[in-house]
């Protein structure tokens, strides 16, 4: 097996399994897979699929919640920031922002520094996230006494 997958249970104790069938393609429907040529299926721009393969320099990406995602921490609505490396892909757990992301074509270069962004030039602020606790992100909720939008999630 080419791959190993490791996560923590209910309980907190880590759980490990083999990946031995990644999927073949990177898709709108294989998002947070592991694809045949040892690349993470990152998601889509259009019709060009966004992967990555282990880096020597470590790199932030965003990645959705989809079903099936080898990130399963990654709740519905939610976004998580994968620290892809020379020999793990993880979810950076140090990152942390109280205004969302900087991105550049799905790379997260940093946090952004205000509500409209202070990202520098390519990089502009995602409209995915509003906020990020330990390499999880997530849009804001509206929530009033008669209603709440359609980004929150009851817990």
């Amino acid at each position: 097996m080419p791959y190993i997958q490791c996560s923590a249970n209910n309980s907190g104790d880590i759980e490990c399994k083999g990946i031995a069938n990644p999927t073949t393609t990177c898709s709108s429907s294989t998002i947070g897979t592991l694809v045949t040529d040892g690349e993470l299926c990152l998601g889509m721009n259009g019709e060009t699929a966004i992967k990555s393969t282990f880096l020597e320099t470590a790199k932030n990406f965003l990645l959705a919640h989809a079903s099936g995602s080898i990130f399963t921490t990654i709740a519905e609505k939610q976004y998580g920031v994968v620290e892809i490396k020379s020999n793990s892909m993880i979810i950076n757990t140090t990152f942390q922002s109280d205004y969302g992301v900087c991105v550049n074509n799905g790379e997260v270069v940093s946090a952004a520094t205000s509500t409209s962004g202070g990202c520098t030039s390519p990089e502009t602020k995602s409209t995915a996230v509003d906020f990020c606790y330990k390499g999880v992100c997530f849009l804001t909720c509206k929530v009033s006494a008669t209603s709440r939008d359609s980004n929150c999630k009851l817990l």
